[in-house]
């Protein structure tokens, strides 16, 4: 679901909202474990689908004045998730806020962002390897500029 307003001249204001429901119903796999022999046979029906959030989101405001300048804010939201089919390994819910701050003209535009602008921990991926749980981790806080120069 997506919402999009403009209470007044410049501003934007904009919502969305994402619901899934990504289930296993059927899967029957078999598993070695260290120890175990021969390999075991293991249920995933019911679980929930790896890397799908059920619940995701983003708010986002945006002002634009009409000599160019403008500004905007987003923030995005990540529900809990799980990194592996049995649901051992979940990350928790998180939220990011991007910003934008520039100036847009008929020649040129230059734009300052900053992506994980309060610098969220969070990970990308998250395995088990011989009992162990390794993980990466999302992007840092990001900075840059961007210069746009139109012939």
């Amino acid at each position: 679901m997506d919402l999009k307003a403009r209470p007044a001249r410049g501003l934007e204001l904009t919502a969305g909202l994402g619901y899934t429901r990504a289930v296993i119903d059927d899967w029957r796999a078999m598993e070695y474990r260290p120890g175990s022999t021969p390999p075991v046979s293991y249920d995933y029906g019911g679980k929930k689908l790896p890397n799908v959030p059920e619940v995701t989101y983003r708010l986002g405001a945006q002002y634009m004045a009409v000599n160019g300048l403008f500004a905007r804010i987003d923030y995005l939201g990540t529900g809990e998730f799980y990194f592996d089919a049995k649901n051992t390994m979940a990350e928790s819910a998180y939220g990011l806020v991007n910003l934008r701050l520039g100036y847009v003209g008929e020649r040129f535009d230059i734009i300052c962002w900053a992506k994980n602008l309060f610098d969220e921990p969070y990970e990308t991926i998250k395995i088990d390897w011989n009992g162990q749980e390794l993980g990466q981790d999302g992007a840092p806080r990001q900075f840059g500029v961007k210069l746009t120069w139109r012939l």
